[in-house]
Order: structure tokens, then sequence, then C-alpha cells
């Protein structure tokens, strides 16, 4: 669904309890853990078809969505469509998120 992006570490969560949905056919989510490295990130901004929906776990992060800069900490959520183009910059040495990714936007 996503094409690898360098200074990111991408982890379907908890492959133990999803394991069956890479192998589940027309999903419309797809749940990942990725841990971000300050310095480590190619800066710029991307699109895809779909929805985004992050949760924080650890570290601080400016998340832009459009015109739209956010800080996002430990507990913080942000859902967007992500045609929108968007970019990441960690601020923190590290910072851990889930990231649920959807196929498709509602109404499409």
């Amino acid at each position: 669904m996503l094409s690898a992006i360098p200074g990111l570490r991408w982890n379907i969560t908890s492959p133990s309890e999803w394991s069956h949905s890479s192998e589940r056919r027309d999903k419309l989510i797809q749940p990942y853990l990725i841990t971000a490295k300050k310095g480590e990130v190619r800066q710029h901004s991307f699109t895809h078809e779909g929805e985004e929906f992050i949760y924080m776990i650890s570290g601080t992060m400016n998340y832009k969505v459009g015109a739209t800069e956010i800080l996002l900490q430990p507990g913080d959520t942000i859902y967007f469509n992500s045609l929108e183009e968007h970019l990441l910059s960690p601020l923190s040495d590290e910072v851990t998120y889930i990231a649920v990714f959807s196929q498709k936007s509602l109404g499409s």
C-alpha cells in the first residue's frame, strides 16, 4: 500500500495479533507501528489515497497537513484525508506512533 520512506521503520502492529490481516482481501484499513528518528527522516511532503489516523506513543513531532502544523506529543491523535500533502518532523531524538491507513476516503 505504501512505499518506503527514508528514516522510518514500519511494522504491522503486533504481528501475532494482526497476521491474518495481511492475508485478508478487500480490507479497508492497515495499522502500522512507526518509529522515526530525528535527522534520519527525509524532509519532503507526501500524499496517498485514503485517510490516515495517527496516535502518538512516545516522543514529540511536528506534523504538517496542508497549511496546518500540529505539535504532537504522547496521547495526541490526528485524523485527515491523506490526499492532502503531509510531512512529519521529529523534534525529539526518536518518536513512535501508530498510523492507521485506509485504502479509500469515505464516499469514494
